[in-house]
């Protein structure tokens, strides 16, 4: 993994539904989860679907390490 000068921790930017009762949003709460579980990754987290959000969904990223703004890469995980 290629990371920022002098940081040791992986910044994803994550852009699509993130909270609705699709497959797609699904897919990508699940995703982040695993991802997050993982030493030093965090995320910016930029929800393509509109609030307001499901509380079950919104409790389930609860626990996602977020940053505000830069990132190292972005992933576009959202219908075409």
């Amino acid at each position: 993994m290629i990371y920022r000068s002098g940081s040791d921790t992986l910044t994803i930017r994550w852009v699509g539904d993130l909270y609705a009762h699709h497959s797609l949003a699904t897919v990508s709460r699940e995703l982040i989860r695993a991802l997050a579980h993982r030493n030093k990754i965090q995320f910016v987290l930029a929800p393509t679907d509109s609030p307001p959000y499901p509380t079950d969904s919104v409790t389930e990223m609860a626990a996602v390490p977020t940053v505000i703004n830069m990132h190292d890469i972005e992933i576009r995980h959202h219908w075409p």
